[in-house]
């Protein structure tokens, strides 16, 4: 365990550090805890009805999200509520590509080289 290696006029300002002034360290903990669930419950609300429709049309209709001109400014926010949502689109590229890459094999043996 630490000890405190602050000064005696810090100390006694109560802008110490946590151990010489461990209330003050954990009411600082508490805010920056508060603000961060503040920060994140903002974010989920940044994602409106608008991108969802959007994510639904694009995906069900378009067959590709990245089609939307808006998708890449709006993809981190949407990832931070719907992080399954990027995970399986990140799956789905490797599932393209694996397939592509298959595809091609069979192609080559068909050609005969």
């Amino acid at each position: 365990m630490g000890k405190c290696e602050c000064s005696m006029s810090i100390s006694v300002l109560g802008d110490g550090c946590r151990y010489c002034q461990p209330q003050e360290y954990i009411d600082r903990l508490h805010d920056q805890i508060e603000d961060e669930r503040d920060e994140l419950g903002s974010r989920a609300a940044s994602v409106t009805d608008d991108d969802r429709n959007m994510i639904a049309y694009f995906l069900q209709e378009k067959g590709d999200i990245e089609r939307w001109s808006g998708w890449e400014d709006r993809k981190a926010d949407i990832g931070r509520v719907y992080p399954e949502l990027i995970d399986a689109l990140d799956r789905l590229k490797i599932a393209e590509r694996t397939l592509d890459a298959v595809v091609d094999r069979i192609a080559q043996e068909v050609s005969g080289e």
